[in-house]
């Protein structure tokens, strides 16, 4: 299950001086996500873009018992939320970002021959 909230602070949390050694954590503020049902917050439309419910009354409750505001870096895609224009107070269009230093590495598709193609006399 995706989660979608707002970055509200980096944290940079250093664990001794003398090694520079450096955490970076994001405290965001999230979004409830639901589904289906009337009350659904996060809606794919026909030509397979989502739609998240962003209204103020949308945000879960940012209790410590109840939420974890904290997540690492490599643990969250940047995005953009754009005002719908059907209803730009109570929901927004979701579009992923990736920057230009990261870059997109797809896998080498594998090829599998059948054993009656195989010769021996290649292999």
């Amino acid at each position: 299950m995706q989660h979608y909230g707002k970055l509200k602070e980096i944290l940079v949390v250093s664990y001794d001086a003398h090694s520079k050694f450096e955490e970076y954590v994001f405290k965001c503020k999230w979004f409830k996500v639901n589904l289906a049902g009337a009350n659904c917050t996060v809606v794919q439309d026909e030509c397979g873009h989502t739609q998240l419910k962003t209204s103020t009354t949308s945000y879960q409750p940012s209790h410590w018992q109840t939420s974890e505001p904290f997540t690492f870096p490599s643990h969250v895609e940047q995005c953009f939320y754009f005002p719908y224009p059907q209803n730009p107070e109570e929901w927004s269009l979701v579009v992923t970002y990736v920057p230009r230093s990261c870059s997109i590495l797809g896998e080498k598709p594998e090829v599998v021959l059948p054993t009656s193609e195989v010769d021996d006399d290649h292999i």
